[in-house]
């Protein structure tokens, strides 16, 4: 699993939210979204980016007191192989902090998938396609 960018952003991902945002690589193409129109392209690749583990210590520097969340983007996080998900998440679960997610997947492929256990570690996550027009268009599916 690979990660290729950290970025901090207050209100963008999460309203009124200072988040940590985490940037996977990797995207199967097995979405309803149109991948041309993908404002992450070069993010499709699995091999882009560098070894998640190497990134720990770079993450661990970005946690200042006015994180208040983490967000998982790609790329797409949940095309990432789960051990090495859950392993980031645990890290991240003992820093007490809301880790939302967002997936191009849809909420009928969302509820195929066996990983449901995975899914209540997130806050939220915001799903459906990227479109560019409208980039506020996600639904949220409320994890419990």
């Amino acid at each position: 699993m690979n990660i290729a960018k950290l970025q901090v952003s207050f209100g963008l991902e999460v309203p009124e939210v200072t988040t940590l945002n985490i940037y996977f690589t990797g995207c199967l193409p097995n979405k309803k979204c149109a991948r041309h129109l993908c404002h992450n392209k070069e993010l499709h690749e699995f091999t882009y980016g560098s070894d998640y583990k190497l990134w720990i210590p770079r993450i661990k520097a970005k946690l200042k007191p006015i994180i208040q969340g983490i967000v998982f983007l790609g790329g797409e996080p949940l095309d990432q192989d789960a051990p090495d998900l859950l392993d980031l998440i645990e890290y991240i679960e003992k820093l007490n902090l809301p880790i939302y997610c967002y997936t191009g997947y849809t909420k009928e492929q969302l509820d195929k998938r066996k990983n449901v256990d995975l899914f209540k570690k997130f806050t939220k996550i915001y799903y459906g396609e990227y479109d560019p027009k409208n980039k506020n268009n996600k639904k949220e599916l409320v994890c419990l």
